[in-house]
């Protein structure tokens, strides 16, 4: 971070637990600089439009990986690890169309230690969720390992939406050489 020549700021994992965030609106609040404008494929991901600066961004950048089109979905909030936004022109970075800035979004990966988290809470009115969040390795080596996100919502939110959401994510990872 002290190399790169932008503002830049880090919602870590933390602080999107302690917010108990149920959607990338709630993310971009902490940040003056953004905010969101809309989703543009419901159901497919948690932010489609943010706009920082000023200028909207449609095309999410992910685990440094910038999707070109905007028809490409953010992750799901239980799938993020930490969202990082770059202030100013990021053109020679990631590519053309991101004028005011950028969101990198840094998923979950696979953990050494065997993680084991299970939530259960309320967003308020009658909206209830559960998130069941596992990590770990097969085998001593940490040659094989995984994680695990499971979530589900249902009820009204405050803003008297009635919604229901079911999601999954498995990831795996394989180091077959300490070098790889």
């Amino acid at each position: 971070l002290q190399d790169t020549p932008y503002s830049m700021s880090v919602i870590s994992k933390d602080l999107i637990e302690n917010v108990q965030a149920k959607d990338m609106n709630q993310i971009f609040k902490m940040n003056p600089t953004t905010q969101e404008t809309g989703q543009f494929l419901s159901g497919l991901g948690d932010s489609q439009w943010v706009t920082i600066r000023g200028f909207e961004v449609n095309n999410p950048i992910i685990n440094g990986i910038s999707y070109p089109s905007k028809w490409a979905s953010a992750p799901m909030m239980q799938d993020i690890e930490r969202v990082e936004i770059i202030n100013g022109a990021t053109g020679f970075l990631y590519g053309g169309g991101r004028v005011g800035g950028a969101v990198n979004y840094i998923t979950k990966k696979p953990t050494t230690q065997d993680l084991r988290n299970i939530t259960v809470g309320s967003y308020g009115n009658e909206s209830y969720y559960s998130h069941i969040d596992l990590g770990g390795q097969f085998d001593e080596n940490h040659t094989f390992g995984y994680r695990v996100n499971a979530f589900y919502q249902n009820g009204e939110l405050p803003s008297e939406v009635d919604n229901e959401t079911k999601a999954i994510s498995l990831v795996f990872d394989w180091k077959p050489t300490d070098n790889f």
